[in-house]
């Protein structure tokens, strides 16, 4: 008897523990995952804020070197080539994401 207790009390623990972690989410479990949601969103736009500041940046930059040193019409023409390509890589983007 004592030799059957030596196996079946383990058996007993761990089933326990998996009905336990079986259950319902707790109070502690649901505020962890509002957290985990809360930090997700709080990236995203955290990364979207630094990468409008970057263009901004970019841009100022590239407005005071044309100040200094004012582009030609390869530069103007290469310069719009540029934009055109990146609109249309944006609505591409936008067209995967939806």
């Amino acid at each position: 008897m004592e030799t059957r207790m030596k196996y079946w009390l383990p058996a007993g623990v761990i089933a326990l523990f998996l009905l336990a972690g079986c259950s319902d989410p707790g109070p502690a479990e649901q505020a962890g995952e509002r957290i985990d949601e809360a930090v997700e969103e709080t990236e995203g736009s955290v990364t979207e804020a630094v990468d409008e500041t970057e263009a901004t940046v970019e841009e100022a930059v590239q407005e005071a070197e044309d100040t200094i040193d004012p582009p030609g019409p390869a530069e103007r023409a290469g310069r719009a080539i540029d934009e055109a390509a990146e609109e249309v890589r944006d609505q591409v983007q936008e067209m995967t994401d939806n």
